[in-house]
């Protein structure tokens, strides 16, 4: 497996999107972009679900922190 630095630089900025935006998690996020994951090869779309994850995670932490407001489901608590 090669790593493309392309669909990792693209999850990241999906999941910034995804992660600040309340209401909208990363189920939403990748909903929507289910028409560009199908062109794409299973290790492509690994790459990018999971820096989409994880950047998700941090971006909505940042969110609920300073807003009050979560982001995230995780950043409820």
């Amino acid at each position: 497996m090669e790593l493309d630095y392309t669909f990792i630089v693209i999850g990241s900025l999906a999941g910034v999107i995804g992660g600040m935006m309340p209401g909208v998690g990363m189920t939403v996020m990748m909903i929507s972009a289910y028409p560009l994951l199908v062109s794409l090869q299973v290790e492509q779309i690994f790459q990018l679900y999971i820096s989409a994850i994880l950047v998700s995670q941090f971006a909505g932490s940042i969110v609920a922190t300073y807003f009050a407001i979560p982001g995230e489901m995780s950043s409820v608590p």
